[in-house]
């Protein structure tokens, strides 16, 4: 039996959005305190422990008879969930060896996803996205200043 949801029912896309922003940064504040004693590599470890954890919750929700019509982009996902990994150990170093300003570097993905979308997939980068942008690197800046 396969489900469908409509997410949107649930709530507005944006705010969903910002629900994650939130839990990502009390996930990286979280990170942040067990860097300073526990091995990078171990926190992924914990990290691929939890996502196996999470395998037959997904299942649930998308239906055993669902996986098929999901494999259509599985390297794509495959190679980006190794460029996340190495991000993720990339990320707990700087977490360990970093200052809380130095952290607000990591803030730039979205920039980068944005650029490359424009590059690769050919979606519009209007003026508002250059001056967000811009905004964003401006805010970095401003939150490292000590």
């Amino acid at each position: 039996r396969s489900h469908t949801y409509n997410y949107n029912l649930i709530m507005h896309p944006n705010l969903i959005i910002i629900f994650c922003a939130f839990l990502w940064g009390i996930s990286t504040f979280l990170n942040r305190i067990a860097a300073k004693t526990t091995s990078p590599f171990f926190m992924q470890i914990v990290v691929g422990v939890m996502y196996l954890m999470y395998i037959p919750i997904a299942l649930k929700i998308i239906g055993l008879g669902n996986i098929k019509n999901n494999l259509s982009n599985i390297w794509i996902v495959i190679f980006a969930t190794a460029i996340s990994i190495l991000a993720n150990i990339l990320l707990y170093i700087g977490l360990k060896n970093s200052s809380s300003s130095g952290i607000t570097l990591v803030s730039l993905y979205p920039a980068i996803a944005v650029t490359l979308s424009a590059v690769f997939l050919h979606e519009s980068l209007s003026l508002y996205k250059i001056i967000g942008i811009i905004a964003m690197i401006l805010g970095v800046i401003f939150l490292s200043i000590k």
